[in-house]
């Protein structure tokens, strides 16, 4: 009977704490195509966030926005890459980042993330920092894909395969 009680006391007192977090975040991105850096952003950003800078093992944070929300400040091209040969929104309509480790890093730290984009996932790398001012937390991070590794796009000789992501995490409590 006590161990039931205790289990509800704990399911309740975690509800309760992620009921308290409110999160508001950017994801940008930055492409070359035809010589010029393209910028752009996605938006829906959803989140569970459980880190511990003192408990990395037990640590995890999942991620997800909106392929749909895609936009490059181009209304044609964003139609563009929501389509099949891009990111194909009407079969896979969110981007998923889940933690699988963190470190600690001279700089902050540092986390392996399972990402899935149009139906591929792999493991990426990303540093990143933490930032508290408050009753809010601030997450930092940037790491850059191979877009063909995800089959966004065909091979091309004016599109970059490199892109560049920065994320922006503000957890309020």
């Amino acid at each position: 009977m006590r161990i039931v009680i205790l289990l509800v006391f704990l399911m309740q007192t975690t509800t309760t704490i992620f009921a308290q977090n409110q999160l508001s975040g950017t994801i940008d991105f930055t492409i070359r195509n035809a010589g010029f850096n393209v910028k752009g952003n996605f938006s829906d950003l959803q989140a569970s966030i459980q880190f511990n800078p003192k408990d990395l093992e037990n640590s995890r944070i999942m991620a997800s926005v909106s392929a749909e929300s895609i936009n490059t400040n181009n209304q044609a091209r964003d139609r563009h890459l929501r389509d099949e040969n891009y990111f194909w929104v009407d079969k896979h309509p969110r981007i998923i980042m889940k933690s699988v480790s963190f470190k600690k890093t001279d700089s902050g730290f540092e986390g392996i993330f399972e990402l899935e984009m149009k139906g591929t996932k792999k493991n990426i790398t990303m540093p990143f920092t933490v930032q508290k001012n408050g009753n809010s937390t601030t997450y930092l991070g940037n790491f850059s894909i191979n877009r063909t590794d995800f089959s966004i796009g065909a091979r091309s000789l004016i599109l970059s395969n490199q892109a560049t992501i920065s994320i922006q995490v503000i957890a309020n409590k």
